[in-house]
């Protein structure tokens, strides 16, 4: 059977989605605001004062940087992600391979690594607040 036979979803696990937020708020709460990194500070917190007066007081991103991914997207060639932090990805269920979790700005994605489709998202994952799932 070849692979483009088999028809398989990739998707984050509720338990994998609370594990994530979990990890992130343990971090996030052991840390003194002051040794912060910024993608572990409250949403806008650390990007504000590099924007425009009027985007920063609305906490908006740059116009250039207002695009999201979304399940189906391609991962831009050029895009930086970070893979997850070991102790965490340790934690959660294991991906068929072929499969990768990556963390793009504040987001948490999994792409297939051939074709870089991006097959789930948790938005603002690496930052405080809910742990979002994307739009179907």
């Amino acid at each position: 059977m070849r692979e483009r036979d088999l028809d398989v979803r990739v998707v984050f696990s509720d338990c994998d989605r609370v594990i994530i937020r979990d990890w992130y708020d343990d971090r996030r709460r052991s840390l003194p605001p002051d040794q912060a990194v910024p993608s572990m500070l409250p949403a806008g917190q650390a990007v504000l004062s590099a924007l425009p007066a009027g985007q920063a007081m609305r906490g908006e991103p740059p116009p250039g940087n207002a695009k999201r991914l979304k399940r189906g997207d391609i991962l831009p060639p050029g895009q930086a992600y970070r893979f997850l932090p070991i102790e965490l990805e340790l934690r959660l269920t294991r991906l068929p391979d072929g499969y990768m979790r990556v963390i793009v700005d504040v987001d948490i994605v999994i792409i297939k690594i051939r074709t870089r489709v991006v097959l789930d998202i948790l938005y603002n994952a690496n930052r405080s607040g809910p742990v979002g799932r994307p739009e179907r």
